[in-house]
């Protein structure tokens, strides 16, 4: 994934978000997992409610992947990882106060019918404690101030954030259980030999080692499209095809492989820990 950052920004990914998600059109929740995996992975906090909405969208659609408590427990970690954000980067207060509010209410409605009456007790007791807290700090220079020096890094820190992102991934594990098993991927897999050109350049970011898939992927989104073509198809077969071929490919290169390394970085941690039942300092 973080190769694939350091070709195309993640703006220029494709547009998964113009139609609603849905089990029956899984590349769309694919590329998503993949686009929400890098951005809690990178840190980047400036996109972790594109991380939220997700969670929100697939929680509707599948209510019961995960243990209410535990997508509670993610939703928790990124909005508290945020809000804190805010707060190290001296945010203003009103929209400080404004996110918090919006993030933290005294009612979990998403949640209610689906959790014993200890759990919601759990949940609200979290959310009330930590609302109180980033109001405060959010209100109070002098105790903001403080907290950033004293407290912030060993509470809500990089270990904090790693927790956040391993239970991220434990629920993009379990979405991928209930996709359809055979992706684009494994279509060009099964064939004795890639067909098209487009099928030749996914095949070999498909197989590419992870280290050199930047490289791969610079190959058919830096060059020339035209002479890309050319080189590759007769001139009458590329003639008037050009911007439509170039899109297509693009997108099918990046989706395909933001999907083939969110799986490989799957695969590598396959012994993440149980999370506690109780949330400790806000869902640590």
């Amino acid at each position: 994934m973080m190769d694939i950052q350091q070709v195309v920004d993640p703006s220029s990914w494709p547009d998964v978000g113009s139609q609603p998600l849905s089990v029956e059109d899984p590349w769309r929740l694919r590329v998503s997992s993949a686009q929400v995996y890098s951005i809690v992975k990178s840190r980047d906090m400036q996109h972790f409610e594109r991380v939220l909405n997700f969670l929100e969208d697939t929680h509707r659609l599948l209510p019961s992947l995960v243990a209410p408590i535990k997508h509670m427990k993610v939703m928790f970690g990124l909005k508290t990882l945020l809000i804190m954000w805010m707060l190290r980067e001296r945010r203003g207060m009103v929209e400080t106060v404004c996110k918090i509010s919006k993030f933290f209410p005294s009612k979990l409605p998403q949640y209610q019918d689906q959790c014993s009456q200890h759990e919601m007790f759990l949940m609200r007791k979290n959310h009330v404690e930590f609302k109180a807290l980033a109001q405060t700090l959010a209100m109070d220079k002098d105790k903001r101030e403080d907290h950033i020096k004293n407290h912030m890094e060993e509470q809500y820190g990089e270990h904090y954030a790693q927790k956040v992102e391993d239970r991220l991934l434990h629920y993009l594990q379990q979405l991928e259980t209930v996709l359809p098993g055979d992706t684009h991927i494994d279509k060009i897999l099964k064939k004795e030999s890639p067909v098209t050109e487009e099928e030749k350049l996914l095949l070999e970011v498909i197989t590419s080692d992870s280290k050199n898939i930047a490289a791969t992927l610079k190959k058919p989104l830096h060059c020339d499209v035209a002479l890309c073509r050319r080189a590759t198809i007769p001139q009458s077969s590329a003639h008037g095809k050009n911007g439509m071929e170039s899109s297509k490919l693009s997108g099918s290169v990046l989706h395909v492989s933001a999907s083939k390394d969110l799986h490989e970085s799957m695969e590598a941690k396959t012994s993440l820990q149980n999370p506690p039942v109780v949330l400790q300092r806000g869902g640590g």
